[in-house]
């Protein structure tokens, strides 16, 4: 299983990527490694995630379908 690090600390993000994209990965995100660099979370980075949020969902890039779960 390919293993996905996703650069934040946020929990909430973790789970949108997790939600979008299903269980055919692993998930990881800096909070996992505590030699990990801080990285700046404003408003420029939430809304660069959103987009790449908004268009794996409109490329169907989504999580599994009922029968996978």
């Amino acid at each position: 299983m390919t293993l996905l690090l996703i650069a934040t600390r946020n929990q909430h993000k973790l789970d949108e990527f997790r939600h979008l994209l299903g269980p055919r990965f692993r998930y990881r995100s800096l909070a996992d490694f505590a030699n990990s660099p801080h990285v700046v979370e404003d408003a420029d980075i939430v809304a660069i995630t959103e987009a790449h949020l908004a268009y794996f969902d409109a490329i169907g890039a989504v999580g599994p379908t009922a029968t996978e779960e």
